[in-house]
């Protein structure tokens, strides 16, 4: 059944919308004014706040408190929100002027709400929030702004490495991906950019659509309460603004942001962005300009296990080296070495890796030649250690054993099986460059400390010798490099593929024993070939197939079972270093999460791409970048101001609930000085006036309180003790504060709070005793602002409803004379006062 609307009688201003004498900018000013004053405004800003609120609690459960820190609570539009709720709130208390005694306490409320809004208006303009991090003993006069994260990038000198300009960028990510590498895909598809347009096309006229129909639902919802008009017209507008907001934040292409300056001698641009991000790894990616890559899995069963697991975790990556063509895998009881054996060269060692010498368990040179008549021959030369050529003190006791390579006017004279080292210089003083950069090389390719090589002299009939290497392995090696001056030819008659088959010696545990090497070759057209080196000796090469399933070693009645897969092939791929997301629960994202950018730094013309994660400690950590005008560092750090004041913390103290290990509470023992404060000389105990405090140079993070001529005390209480030594060195220090969860320090507009703790650890991760104390810090010089406005809201409030009927009314007096002639009728006149208040009062 409908309801009628009582109409109130207009309130009494000198503007009438109904009035044709005004003019109409006074009269459309006295309508919006009255909408600004209105109920119905009142309710749906009370309803979207409520909204937001509660959506806010369900936003900061999923996505965790940076997300709704930064993506509602100090968003543009929220601010615009309340900004709208004050000018409500104002505009309802101005209508009414002048007002009645009976209004005050209506008045003093609002005043009290607007005061609170100007409060926090101040705050969110004026105040700053951040983090320090103190060792024990230490002191800091700055704190680090953990919501304002910047870059900073140093030029250094090429020849010192000292930072000769320095360029802090700031940077505000957000707290969501940029999902710069989803985009990317899906811009490469046919139509997407498209479907995104229209997508926020669709958007846009849905959310239109509903402000428009929130604004034309007053006509349909006459004959219904307000209230309910306000809450539908009020919903249907904050979705329409939502739909609106959804439509603009769309991204159509992947975000890109350009955060340097013109004037910077660099350009700095940001292309991806995690909120939460592994440590960068190596990420292996297809290239049409690259280097041959496979994915392998060494398959393991243990004793009692019910089935293989992969012992390389889906991370066995073997990158082959570009001009050796070999990579190295090392993992304990097992070597996987990598061969790209393709073009001219490759296809010699390919056909030595597949016809492998008569007896695998003796080191065999290979020799590779032509003959007189100008054919392809080879050669097997088994080497044994009494054939190698014998020196002492520099002088040759025994030549090495000779050869005349059948067919052949070449002459080979093994000098022996030499050990060249790859890491220690130190050991290679001079030898050539060349020979130098080329074992370094084959360092990184084996992944050994040293490479066994079959050395041997090569003279073309009456020529001289020449020396040529074998290189174990490294087939694609070169056969001759100089050694020093002397040795300066680089023209080999032969090549030399040297097969030496693995020694397995025990290691110090199970696990680190070497019990086989396999080799994997690839051929042209992309085909996998394998060989395994066993303690029972070599197995045939076979094919080898992607995702197949080798068995190395063991059965059914072995304690162990060992097993090879290839899982994926990148005939031409590349690597780089890339962070990774990382899920973490949203309650946990705040204090564990390590954002990550990924950055592109160009100068002059030369541009690097990496990712960088947020420094993970108090100080920046940078990463070189290599550019031919020189090195930069950059870091992805936080923004870092100063303290009013320097804090040293002088004893952190962690205490556990009784019976358990888990922390109950914790204290931070601090003392302030102004700012870059030079600590009191050292003086003797006995110097002291009664009442100082001070601590002991020999025991520095305890704080005592002088109480006698040779008594002293614990800062905070305790049991006295009497100075063995008058003359010990003492400082004198400020009286200690102590910080604790619920005790924070305050000083001027600064106040510290204890916020968390670590235990600081020695080289071998193993607890010092001594902890990092982290202080949260909030500077707000407009927190009497705030704190008033709440203090005069609960004034208004208890004016208004408790004192309302019994102060300023007629009634109410009249009601107080009555009880003091003792007359009956107190009570119910204060209901019928309080019953025909005035609708107007709210």
């Amino acid at each position: 059944m409908a309801t009628a609307r009582t109409k109130l009688p207009p309130s009494p201003t000198r503007f009438d919308p109904e009035a044709e004498s005004d003019p109409l900018i006074l009269r459309l000013f006295d309508a919006t004014f009255r909408f600004l004053a209105s109920l119905k405004l009142a309710i749906i800003l009370l309803m979207t706040l409520a909204g937001v609120l509660a959506f806010g609690t369900f936003y900061e459960r999923n996505h965790g408190i940076q997300a709704v820190q930064l993506d509602i609570y100090q968003s543009k539009w929220f601010a615009l929100l309340l900004a709208l709720l004050g000018v409500n709130i104002l505009c309802a208390a101005l209508i009414r002027f002048p007002w009645k005694k009976r209004q005050t306490g209506f008045v003093i409320t609002h005043a009290g709400l607007i005061t609170l809004l100007i409060g926090s208006f101040l705050s969110l303009k004026m105040a700053d929030e951040g983090r320090v991090g103190l060792p024990e003993g230490e002191s800091t006069a700055e704190y680090v702004r953990t919501e304002f994260p910047v870059l900073r990038l140093q030029k250094l000198d090429p020849e010192t490495g000292a930072p000769t300009r320095r360029f802090v960028v700031p940077f505000a990510p957000g707290a969501s991906a940029w999902e710069t590498e989803r985009l990317a895909r899906e811009s490469l598809l046919p139509g997407s950019q498209t479907r995104r347009e229209l997508q926020r096309a669709g958007l846009y006229v849905l959310g239109f659509g509903l402000i428009i129909g929130g604004i034309a639902v007053t006509r349909l919802l006459r004959d219904f309460p307000r209230f309910v008009e306000a809450m539908v017209q009020g919903a249907m507008i904050v979705g329409g603004l939502s739909v609106l907001w959804s439509g603009w934040s769309l991204n159509l292409v992947p975000r890109r942001e350009v955060l340097s300056h013109p004037t910077d001698p660099f350009r700095l641009a940001v292309t991806d962005f995690l909120p939460s991000a592994t440590e960068p790894q190596p990420r292996h990616e297809p290239s049409e300009d690259g280097i041959p890559m496979l994915r392998t899995a060494l398959m393991i069963k243990p004793p009692g296990a019910p089935e293989f697991s992969d012992g390389l975790d889906g991370r066995g990556w073997i990158v082959s080296n570009k001009r050796l063509g070999r990579g190295t895998l090392d993992v304990g009881p097992a070597a996987i070495q990598f061969h790209d054996l393709r073009g001219e060269r490759g296809r010699q060692a390919l056909a030595d890796f597949l016809e492998p010498p008569a007896d695998p368990s003796i080191p065999t040179a290979r020799f590779h030649y032509r003959d007189l008549k100008g054919q392809d021959r080879a050669f097997n030369w088994v080497i044994r250690e009494e054939d190698a050529t014998r020196l002492e003190g520099g002088n040759v006791l025994k030549a090495g054993k000779s050869q005349l390579l059948p067919d052949s006017d070449l002459t080979a004279t093994l000098v022996g099986v030499i050990p060249l080292p790859t890491r220690d210089r130190t050991l290679l003083r001079g030898l050539e460059p060349a020979m130098l950069n080329l074992l370094s090389e084959m360092g990184e390719a084996a992944d050994e400390p040293a490479i066994r090589a079959a050395v041997f002299k090569v003279r073309q009939g009456q020529g001289p010798e020449v020396s040529h290497f074998g290189w174990a392995g490294l087939p694609l090696a070169p056969s001759v490099v100089p050694l020093s001056q002397a040795e300066a030819s680089d023209k080999a008659l032969l090549s030399i593929n040297f097969f030496d088959p693995p020694k397995f010696e025990p290691g110090e545990t199970p696990m680190s024993t070497r019990l086989s090497v396999i080799d994997i070759a690839l051929a042209e057209g992309g085909f996998l070939y394998y060989r395994v080196f066993g303690r029972n000796g070599l197995r045939s090469p076979e094919r080898l197939k992607i995702a197949e399933t080798v068995p190395l070693f063991g059965g059914d009645q072995m304690p162990m079972q060992l097993a090879l897969r290839v899982d994926e092939f990148l005939p031409s791929g590349r690597t780089r270093m890339v962070c990774e997301p990382l899920p973490l629960p949203p309650n946990r994202m705040a204090e564990e999460a390590v954002p990550a950018a990924q950055i592109e730094l160009s100068v002059n013309g030369e541009t690097r791409s990496l990712w960088l994660p947020r420094a993970m400690g108090f100080d920046p950590e940078y990463q070189l970048v290599e550019f031919a005008d020189g090195p930069w560092q950059i870091s992805y750090d936080f923004d870092r101001r100063p303290l009013d004041c320097q804090i040293t913390l002088h004893d952190f103290d962690p205490s556990n609930d009784p019976g358990t290990t888990a922390r109950m509470a914790f204290r931070s023992d601090v003392t302030v000085s102004e700012p870059n404060a030079r600590p009191e000389p050292p003086t003797a105990f006995a110097r002291l006036e009664v009442g100082d405090n001070f601590y002991f140079l020999n025991r520095p993070r305890e704080s005592f309180l002088k109480t006698a001529n040779d008594r002293f005390e614990p800062f905070d209480g305790g049991p006295a003790e009497t100075a063995a030594d008058l003359q010990a060195e003492v400082r004198r220090t400020p009286p200690p504060i102590k910080i604790t969860m619920n005790n924070p320090l305050a000083r001027n507009n600064w106040k510290f709070f204890q916020a968390s703790y670590q235990p600081m650890l020695d080289r071998n991760r193993q607890p010092t005793g001594s902890y990092i104390s982290y202080l949260s810090v909030r500077y707000d010089p407009a927190w009497p602002v705030v704190y008033g406005g709440c203090a005069v809201i609960v004034l208004g409030i208890f004016v208004q409803f408790y004192m309302r009927a019994g102060v300023f009314t007629e009634q109410g007096k009249r009601g107080r004379e009555k009880q003091a002639e003792g007359e009956p009728g107190v009570e119910s006149a204060t209901k019928s006062t309080a019953s025909s208040a005035p609708r107007d009062d709210l």
